[in-house]
């Protein structure tokens, strides 16, 4: 890793947990991450730290030209300091600077965001659920860092009009409060609604004929949009400036959030991720694993406190 070097932009290139670190390594893939986390950081007030990852072998990318290569860390970060999205931020006096760091891309980001609010990271667009996104770097960092990892397409550009609204996905059994404050708190910055959904896994009745799935469904569906409610309560007290709108739906629960929220031109889509493996072998657990895949939004992973 390159020494941390100081830029016009910032007063010292530490990480802290003011601050959002994304990942980029020069590729067209990674220009969506860092636009988001650009403007994550003017919204939430945030320090922006752009961590250039090269892999042993560089290919060279849009922001990295052949001639720059890793012994040239400061002409490389200065290239990525001038994109428009992050001199734009740094103009409305976001705190930005960037580190060139070489190694295994996703230990190097994971070291580098170990004290950061949120790690950013990009793939390639697509989305739906019959198409597949990610690539195992977002993969990797979604299922075992410890902070929120926040996976945004390459086609991602701020919207003109508004931003769209936080979809935000509940597991009644077992909430992620952490994945809760993530979305409240990404709401109350952008000024946008939350829709949190909890989701009846039609699998737990797939032995019963579709009237009677409905007839379940309809018996549990106030008792759950109670329960939602009360999970819910303290966050809702604490961003009163946040419309939230609880419901319950039902349907294949990755399935049903990917179709949610691109129903509702959602901005973010938000998922915990579970204290213990899937069963499938998932670090990230099966819904999330899903949800990243076909999600083509940007979409958060939120694990739990350890």
């Amino acid at each position: 890793m390159t020494d941390l070097a100081t830029h016009p932009h910032s007063s010292s290139a530490a990480v802290t947990a003011h601050a959002v670190v994304v990942g980029t390594d020069g590729s067209e893939r990674s220009r969506g991450a860092v636009r988001w986390a650009a403007h994550e950081a003017r919204h939430q007030g945030l320090a922006l730290r752009v961590f250039i990852a090269l892999d042993d072998f560089v290919v060279p990318g849009a922001y990295l030209p052949s001639n720059v290569l890793l012994e040239d860390a400061d002409a490389t970060e200065q290239l990525v300091l001038d994109d428009p999205e992050l001199a734009a931020a740094a103009q409305d006096g976001v705190d930005v600077a960037a580190v060139t760091v070489s190694g295994t891309p996703p230990q190097v980001l994971l070291d580098a965001a170990e004290n950061a609010r949120m790690l950013v990271v990009g793939c390639r667009g697509a989305g739906g659920f019959s198409r597949l996104v990610m690539g195992s770097t977002s993969t990797t960092l979604a299922g075992h860092a410890p902070l929120p990892v926040v996976v945004v397409p390459d086609s991602w550009h701020p919207r003109a009009d508004a931003p769209g609204s936080v979809v935000l996905g509940v597991d009644l059994h077992a909430p992620v409060k952490e994945s809760i404050e993530f979305a409240m708190r990404h709401a109350a910055a952008t000024g946008v609604r939350l829709r949190a959904v909890a989701v009846w896994d039609t699998g737990q009745a797939r032995l019963l004929d579709p009237e009677e799935r409905r007839s379940a469904f309809a018996s549990a569906h106030d008792s759950g949009l109670a329960h939602l409610g009360v999970i819910l309560r303290p966050w809702v007290k604490a961003h009163p400036g946040v419309e939230v709108r609880p419901e319950m739906v039902m349907g294949h629960p990755a399935g049903t959030l990917v179709e949610v929220a691109g129903e509702v031109g959602a901005g973010l889509l938000v998922v915990g991720r579970p204290r213990t493996t899937s069963v499938l072998g998932f670090p990230l657990g099966s819904t999330a694993n899903a949800v990243l895949h076909h999600s083509g939004r940007p979409t958060a992973v939120v694990p739990p406190v350890a």
